[in-house]
């Protein structure tokens, strides 16, 4: 029990150095690893922090990327137009030829 704790504490401190340092995916990677320890060592005020944790750190995400995608909708980027369209050559055909020598030396 004591080992799984000490991951699971290990995991949330880091995920909350993720937090700090504005990297929110890492953050909630290390949390929803966590979880799961923290249950297997029976620490239920630790697993109702990350949960609150990962809530809240969620929403900011989710808030976020609704923004980009937002700003990706105002971007007027021209499209490009391809002109030609080069296929790559089919492989071709290996003929073998076989000596006549190399035939008749088939064993009957």
């Amino acid at each position: 029990m004591d080992v799984h704790r000490s991951r699971a504490e290990c995991m949330n401190r880091l995920g909350d150095i993720f937090e700090k340092n504005g990297d929110l995916l890492n953050a909630l990677e290390l949390w929803e690893m966590a979880r799961p320890l923290f249950e297997r060592s029976s620490q239920t005020t630790q697993i109702q922090a990350i949960d609150e944790q990962m809530s809240r750190v969620g929403k900011d995400v989710k808030e976020h990327y609704q923004k980009n995608l937002a700003r990706l909708t105002e971007l007027s980027v021209p499209a490009g137009k391809v002109d030609e369209v080069h296929e790559e050559d089919e492989e071709d055909e290996i003929e073998l030829e076989l000596d006549k020598a190399e035939v008749e030396r088939v064993v009957v």
